[in-house]
């Protein structure tokens, strides 16, 4: 994704996408949503995200939601938020391997000197868990990392254990990948 503009989601745009499902809850009658926040990062956009709960809370509509990220941008503070405010229920994070292997191919450009990503993942997994939130881990397996994750899902199970709401995964890059 180097050299692809983040494009945000607009106040406007958040609002109106708020104002279709206050609308379809109510002339629908419905008893509950769920959301799954998704796409690049959704945290590079929390505030489109506080934008469509703060009017959906304003509004009353009961919702759930998940999500799909990168697991970087979490804080103890952001994570809290996510349970309490955006009734997040669960996220998928995705892995590639161990730090090493992980860092690589991340290759993050806007770090801090001694940043460690990789890291700050597993860190942010742990507070996600702390707030009751189900964790995901997926794993992506291709060719080259095979070994690698095997080193990675006992790092896991050492590092973050057996709490009832986390689970790890493995998905093939390609379908042409066996054995």
């Amino acid at each position: 994704e180097k050299g692809t503009p983040r494009i945000k989601m607009s106040k406007k745009t958040a609002e109106d996408v708020a104002n279709f499902i206050v609308n379809e809850y109510t002339t629908n009658k419905l008893e509950e949503i769920s959301i799954q926040w998704f796409g690049g990062e959704p945290l590079y956009n929390v505030e489109a995200i506080d934008t469509i709960v703060d009017i959906l809370i304003a509004n009353k509509v009961k919702f759930t939601s998940s999500m799909i990220s990168n697991g970087l941008l979490f804080t103890p503070q952001l994570c809290h938020t996510a349970k309490t405010k955006w009734n997040l229920i669960h996220i998928q994070i995705t892995l590639d391997g161990t730090k090493d292997v992980y860092n690589k191919i991340k290759n993050y450009t806007n770090l801090n000197s001694g940043d460690n990503p990789f890291e700050t993942v597993i860190a942010n997994t742990k507070y996600l868990l702390s707030e009751g939130i189900q964790v995901s881990i997926r794993l992506n397996a291709e060719l080259y990392n095979i070994d690698d994750l095997k080193i990675l899902i006992k790092y896991l199970d050492r590092e973050i254990g057996h709490p009832k709401n986390f689970s790890v995964y493995i998905a093939m890059l390609f379908e042409n990948i066996s054995g």
